[in-house]
């Protein structure tokens, strides 16, 4: 038998060392799961567990789902290659699609969902969330007690006194995200709960929300008689924090009748722009010096990795040229707005490549320099990376605004994350616009 090159035999060696490196020796890890859900939610326990291992570049490199057959309740055993990690838990969603995410993501790429119902939103799952590090090795893999609490509030609701001859009965419960991020540093737009409820002459309901930290929350009963739909606000304290229970009595008497104001049901459609577009060049069709940004906007350059591209072919949208965003950059522009005044925004993008991230980014501003607090600004924000889109979108679908009473500026930005910039590869855009709803 001829003997291997010392050459040859490192060559093997390391191979095999990267290769364990990477897959490793699989470890089963015993887990505990302590659950403190608080009051009655204590008796729904825990069902459909994800687990997902995020390794230190913030990458998901493990996701598993358990349900309940394939667990006792106390202790759950996995597996996982040598390594750091930490351990993300999610639990008691109660449909698949309200837990969002996948091998490839980051942490905050695991968004939690409201259901969606023909009528729109309904209530949140309870979901119950957690968050461990670890650390595998040939030796000992040590983690403590995984506790699992509440990522959710609640609403408890009791109305006496409700007439017969009304029906069809709705609690709206607004504004309220439509799904939130694992680590809980960012939130969707914002959209309204409704939970129907069976007729009777005294109610009492529970309604389970995602955290309500903004002053403005209200909450709506909402009946059909003889003369049509009617509404009644029902007072109760707005904030609504994670583990927490917020008791409402009243007697339906006793409740004001008033109508939402045209526009604060989240997601409603409360007329359109008047047409005239008070950004500067949103078709991006003045542009004649390509090494500059186009006319009116501002751009971000990283250094060789990031281009703005004027094209002059398909798929142009509308007019006769649109651009394309390369690698990683942001263009924006900032328009003065009103306070207290709706707009309708429209970006459309044309998004063709599956791992090209990008995101819309929009802002209510004091001024050039001072942005308005986050929760302003998230329901025009993207809530997570944003890749393939099916041709061209309209990102806010319509959608109308109301600017913020101390916002004097609206900054429409747009950003992409591509880690390498590659000729052709990126994100189109074209027609962008901000109108006052009149």
């Amino acid at each position: 038998m001829r003997p291997i090159p010392l050459i040859a035999l490192t060559a093997l060696l390391l191979a095999a060392c990267e290769q364990k490196q990477e897959t490793g020796k699989e470890i089963t890890i015993p887990l505990t799961l302590s659950c403190k859900p608080s009051g009655d939610t204590a008796g729904e326990g825990v069902s459909s567990l994800h687990l997902w291992a995020v390794n230190r570049d913030d990458a998901i490199v493990r996701h598993y789902v358990f349900d309940s057959a394939s667990w006792d309740g106390k202790t759950l055993a996995t597996e996982l290659p040598y390594g750091r990690y930490r351990l993300a838990f999610a639990a008691n969603a109660r449909t698949p699609d309200e837990i969002d995410a996948g091998r490839g993501a980051s942490l905050d790429d695991i968004m939690l969902r409201l259901p969606l119902r023909e009528d729109g939103h309904g209530e949140a799952s309870p979901f119950l969330t957690a968050l461990e590090s670890v650390y595998v090795t040939d030796n000992s893999t040590i983690l403590d007690t995984v506790r699992l609490f509440p990522r959710t509030g609640e609403l408890r609701i009791r109305i006496s006194g409700i007439p017969s001859g009304i029906s069809e009965l709705k609690l709206k419960l607004f504004p309220v995200p439509s799904s939130a991020s694992f680590s809980g540093e960012s939130i969707s737009p914002e959209t309204c709960i409704i939970l129907p409820l069976a007729v009777s002459d005294e109610i009492e309901t529970r309604l389970t929300t995602f955290p309500i930290e903004t002053p403005t929350a209200q909450l709506f009963l909402a009946y059909s008689t003889d003369s049509g739909v009617a509404h009644k606000r029902i007072p109760f304290n707005t904030t609504v924090d994670t583990n927490q229970t917020i008791c409402v009595d009243c007697r339906f008497n006793e409740l004001a009748d008033e109508e939402p104001a045209p526009g604060d049901l989240p997601g409603e459609d409360v007329g359109h722009g008047n047409g005239i577009n008070l950004l500067s060049n949103g078709s991006f069709e003045q542009w004649f010096d390509g090494s500059e940004p186009p006319d009116g906007w501002h751009y971000y350059r990283n250094g060789r990795d990031s281009a703005a591209v004027k094209i002059n072919a398909s798929p142009v949208l509308h007019g006769k040229q649109a651009v394309r965003l390369e690698g990683k950059t942001y263009l924006y522009q900032d328009v003065e707005i009103t306070p207290g005044e709706r707009y309708e925004i429209k970006m459309h993008v044309n998004a063709p490549h599956a791992d090209f991230s990008w995101k819309y980014y929009c802002y209510w501003r004091k001024s050039k320099s001072q942005a308005l607090p986050k929760a302003y600004n998230t329901p025009i924000q993207s809530p997570k990376y944003l890749k393939q889109t099916d041709g061209w979108t309209n990102v806010f679908e319509g959608k109308t605004f109301r600017a913020p009473d101390e916002a004097k500026l609206l900054r429409i930005e747009i950003r992409t994350y591509g880690k390498t910039r590659q000729a052709g590869t990126g994100v189109y855009i074209d027609d962008f616009s901000v109108e006052l709803v009149e």
